[in-house]
């Protein structure tokens, strides 16, 4: 079969939107192949996937090998008026019929009766292929969107950068169009300063060959592998590494190690990923820095090259930052491209040491008092009033993960926590935030013997990795700003919707749920009185909060998140182990997230949610023991929904009083009081394994109620015509799914077939 293949050429593309923008042509081009009868595949996805997608920031490059030379013949099937109105009495063509058949260009005995309705079959006869490309492929490319586009020239047209060069090829000929007056052909163009003439490529295979002869390398992944072959060379083997998604522990190594380890693993891997979206053929270069520069704090040395100027920061064998970089380099000599970094860096640092000096001559409390001026929403205040909110959250988030052994004075922490937005260094750098105002703090050691503690702390409240490990426990400001940001936007009714999340309340929702079901975290309890302390800070004469609307919105933004959380590791369950990357299908999310009639939000519990949501998973592997915890649960929610039965007060004991109460005459059989025993018997041990989420263990206990609920719908007719048989046997049932529903609903539980 012959293949497509199509380069889009233009100016320099911003590395964020390269590897999407491919993407998207690739799936733009095999939506319209499949439309029009071209694409060899059963639907656009599974085209996609036989293309080949190849990138730099100077193209967008997709291949498909297989498209059809033309495009298959066709009927066109259209349906006329009803035989009513196409004849009149006497049978004769009415104007209605005759229009049609003008319409159609087909004349009335050429018509065919079905039904009701008079029909026309045309046959048609499909195109060639570079015909239906020569206007398949301007749509695809101008369909492609950017989160910034332009226009140029005097067209209107918008893309990411201004088009420069079309090639578009099919089965070895030019497929001809055109798009803001530049005319695709078989010509493409190599490096723009090493290689710049334009040559001519048929097929994918003389392209790639044509490019990588011409200083160009199409593949990312191939560039991406360049430039680690080249930073080992230089000693960056331990940054390098994949970052550990577990700690190994506080007794193996102190947190400040391991999140700082970890820091400078994700420095290099982000720097490594806009570098390959920033040069076609790249290399690296080391230089040097002036050693005056190297007392500023290493946060505002790292984020100056990495940030500012994507150069890799060296550190040496202790992590201390060293006055030596390395820049990726896409032209030039390795001497002038090395002085010209220099230049640039030294101006930089030059910028950073003034902004930081200036600083110095504050103490915390002017940057505090600066944070009044500054707005955090319009309806929730000023950054000021933020850092007061935070101040109590912080302390009550300690409270409830390590009780009396919490770090003293972490008040102050919440309290300055934003003080550095006033600085000067972070209107400079924006990623300072946090990291700075924990240097401002350490150098003015305000705090006494609390300072280093009070530091920790303000550093790593942005850092989601250090609040996905450590937060509740270790870096409790960290989940304290996620919460109050959660309360407050929530309380403001601006929960997420669709794809819009400008307040990032899905990123918030997902931090909280990993800090707390990590191995190291104590938060037995979940973060719905913690919300409620978040919502208490909020609470002013102006602006009315409702509590519970706030709890029941985060309680859903909680249990949409679970689904796309890999658990890898599970604390004192004794669950399988989930490989990494191993999701877990919606409906044990929902079976485990959702208690619809015991009126509790175990969403807002992520660790006892995550132990539930894995010992449901074990659960699937028995379909019969599902279908029995099914049943009472679908009955009892019949009969309420249809009025047939009015759920009774008294839960907190799992129905304890109600079984002792429950007379065995009106239940009537002999396996409904068997039932009775049984559930009356185990409404302690649920309630005593539920409470610490023993979810396996609970799981077992109610594996005994499985014989006796099968032998009482065996024997029993519950909807019985005797109101008072009818209204005992739901009332058990009802008593029976109070249990069940410590585990988790069954009945969201789906099998396939």
């Amino acid at each position: 079969m012959p293949e497509l293949l199509l380069e889009v050429g233009c100016e320099e593309l911003p590395a964020s939107f390269i590897e999407q923008a491919a993407n998207d042509l690739r799936d733009a081009v095999a939506e319209r192949l499949v439309e029009t009868g071209l694409g060899q595949a059963e639907d656009a996805e599974a085209l996609g996937k036989e293309a080949t997608v190849l990138s730099t920031p100077r193209r967008l490059i997709v291949s498909f090998p297989d498209v059809a030379s033309r495009q298959p013949d066709r009927v066109d099937e259209k349906r006329g008026p009803s035989l009513k109105a196409s004849y009149d009495a006497s049978g004769a063509s009415t104007q209605a019929l005759i229009g049609f058949c003008r319409s159609v260009g087909l004349e009335p005995a050429q018509l065919r009766q079905e039904g009701d309705y008079v029909w026309a079959s045309k046959p048609v006869a499909g195109r060639s292929a570079p015909e239906v490309l020569a206007e398949l492929l301007p749509e695809a490319i101008r369909s492609l969107s950017f989160a910034k586009s332009m226009r140029w020239g005097s067209g209107r047209m918008r893309f990411a950068r201004p088009i420069r060069w079309i090639l578009a090829a099919f089965d070895g000929e030019a497929v001809e169009f055109e798009i803001e007056g530049v005319r695709s052909g078989l010509t493409s163009r190599g490096h723009r300063f090493l290689s710049p003439d334009p040559f001519e490529a048929r097929s994918l295979a003389p392209l790639l060959v044509g490019l990588r002869q011409r200083e160009v390398e199409p593949d990312a992944e191939q560039r991406k592998k360049k430039i680690e072959a080249e930073l080992r060379a230089l000693g960056f083997d331990d940054q390098l590494e994949e970052s550990d998604e577990e700690p190994p522990g506080s007794e193996h190594e102190p947190l400040e190690e391991y999140l700082q380890r970890q820091h400078r693993r994700s420095v290099v891997k982000e720097l490594i990923r806009e570098n390959v979206g920033l040069a076609e053929w790249p290399r690296a270069v080391a230089g040097h820095f002036r050693p005056e520069y190297l007392p500023l704090p290493a946060v505002v040395l790292e984020a100056t090259m990495a940030k500012h100027e994507k150069m890799f920061p060296i550190w040496d064998e202790s992590g201390k930052v060293t006055n030596r970089f390395v820049f990726v380099a896409n032209s030039g000599d390795d001497d002038t491209v090395r002085a010209g970094a220099e230049w640039v860096l030294n101006a930089r640092f030059g910028d950073a040491k003034f902004f930081y000096d200036e600083d110095l001559k504050h103490d915390m409390n002017y940057f505090l008092a600066r944070t009044k001026t500054i707005v955090f929403h319009e309806k929730l205040g000023s950054v000021r009033q933020r850092a007061g909110r935070l101040e109590l959250l912080v302390q009550a988030v300690a409270l409830d993960t390590a009780g009396d052994h919490a770090a003293p004075n972490l008040g102050l922490a919440g309290k300055y926590s934003k003080a550095d937005l006033a600085s000067g260094l972070v209107s400079e750098l924006p990623d300072l935030q946090g990291r700075i105002g924990a240097e401002y703090v350490m150098q003015a050691h305000s705090f006494g013997d609390s300072t280093k503690a009070i530091s920790d702390v303000i550093k790593y409240q942005y850092d989601p990795r250090a609040i996905r490990v450590y937060g509740c426990d270790d870096l409790p400001l960290g989940v304290a700003d996620q919460l109050d940001i959660l309360a407050g936007y929530l309380a403001l009714g601006e929960a997420p919707s669709g794809s819009s999340d400008p307040h990032g309340l899905r990123r918030a929702a997902v931090l909280l749920i990993q800090s707390a079901s990590s191995p190291l975290s104590k938060l037995v309890d979940g973060f719905e009185n913690l919300i409620r302390s978040a919502i208490d800070g909020y609470e002013r004469p102006d602006f009315n909060v409702e509590a519970e609307h706030v709890l029941d919105s985060a309680c859903e933004l909680f249990e949409r998140r679970y689904e796309g959380i890999s658990w890898k590791h599970v604390t004192g369950s004794g669950v399988r182990r989930l490989d990494q990357g191993e999701l877990l299908s919606m409906n044990v999310i929902a079976a485990a997230s959702e208690r619809p009639y015991t009126g509790e939000r175990w969403a807002l519990n992520p660790l006892a949610a995550k132990r539930r949501v894995l010992a449901l998973e074990e659960a699937c592997r028995n379909e019969g023991f599902v279908q029995t915890m099914t049943r009472p649960l679908n009955i009892v929610g019949a009969a309420v929904r249809k009025g047939h039965f009015q759920v009774p007060a008294g839960r907190a004991d799992l129905g304890l009083a109600v079984l002792e109460a429950l007379s065995d005459v009106a239940l009537g059989t002999q396996e409904a009081m068997n039932l009775k025993t049984s559930a009356r018997d185990r409404c302690r041990r649920v309630a005593a394994l539920a409470r610490p989420h023993d979810a396996l263990a609970l799981i077992d206990e109610l594996r005994a109620l499985q014989a006796p609920i099968n032998e009482f719908f065996d024997k029993t007719m519950v909807m019985s015509d005797d109101p008072a048989e009818r209204q005992a046997r739901l009332t058990l049932l009802h008593c029976v799914n109070l249990q069940i529903l410590q585990a988790g609903d069954f009945s969201k539980l789906v099998f396939e077939g």
